[in-house]
C-alpha cells in the first residue's frame, strides 16, 4: 500500500517565521527537506520529553580562553576568526546579494596563491555565490 502524504499548513508570526528561516540555513548541510527538518525536530523534543538528550556542562562554557592559537592545518579556519567573519556581514558579500542563507565562508585571496587563513582574508558568501567563485 502507497504511502499516504498529508500537507500540514502552520500559520505564524513574523518572529516565528525568522526563526524557522534562521533553523533551516542552520540545518541546510544536512539537505533536510522541510519534512524530514520537522522530523528531526520531532524527533528532537521526543529525547528532550524522555530525557535521553545530555544536559550541556557548565564548565565547557566557562573555560578560559587559549592564550596562543595554534592551527596544525593551515586551511582550518580558527573558531574566532569565523565568529568575527560572520558577525561582520551577517548576510552574502557577494555584491548585489544579501542572501543570509548557507552562509559558507571564502578565502579572498586563496590560500593557494599566499592567503593566510583568517582574519581580514576571509569574507561570508552565500553557497551559491561561494561556488561561482570557486569556478571563476
Amino acid at each position: 500500500m502507497p504511502k499516504k502524504e498529508h500537507r500540514i499548513i502552520i500559520e505564524a508570526n513574523d518572529e516565528t517565521h525568522q526563526a524557522w528561516i534562521k533553523f533551516k540555513g542552520q540545518m541546510v548541510h544536512k539537505n533536510f527537506s522541510d519534512e524530514k527538518l520537522l522530523a528531526h525536530l520531532l524527533d528532537l523534543a521526543e529525547k528532550l520529553r524522555l530525557g535521553e538528550m545530555a544536559k550541556p556542562s557548565l564548565r565547557r562554557n566557562h573555560a578560559a580562553p587559549m592564550e596562543k592559537r595554534t592551527l596544525k592545518n593551515q586551511r582550518a579556519i580558527a573558531a574566532h576568526d569565523r565568529r568575527a567573519a560572520v558577525s561582520r556581514a551577517r548576510h552574502c558579500q557577494y555584491p548585489g546579494c544579501i542572501s543570509t542563507y548557507a552562509l559558507e565562508l571564502d578565502h579572498i585571496r586563496p590560500i593557494s596563491k599566499g592567503g593566510q587563513s583568517g582574519g581580514e582574508n576571509l569574507r561570508v558568501l552565500c553557497r551559491h555565490h561561494n561556488q561561482y567563485r570557486a569556478f571563476q
